[in-house]
């Protein structure tokens, strides 16, 4: 596929790639956060990191 820097492939292409890293970090965000409640009440450090069942995230 070719295109051209500022072209509407282009921008399309940086919104695509912005919108995947916005959804990474705001995963990342929340397994930072269910990883630290898990820690301060005392789960086992295992079960802390893996998924949370009760949570689920549609994009």
């Amino acid at each position: 596929m070719k295109f051209r820097i500022g072209d509407a492939t282009d921008a399309a292409l940086c919104i695509a790639l912005k919108h995947e890293f916005l959804r990474c970090d705001d995963a990342f965000n929340d397994f930072v956060a269910s990883a630290t409640i898990m820690i301060m009440q005392r789960e086992n450090r295992r079960i802390a990191y893996k998924a949370d069942p009760h949570r689920t995230r549609c994009g």
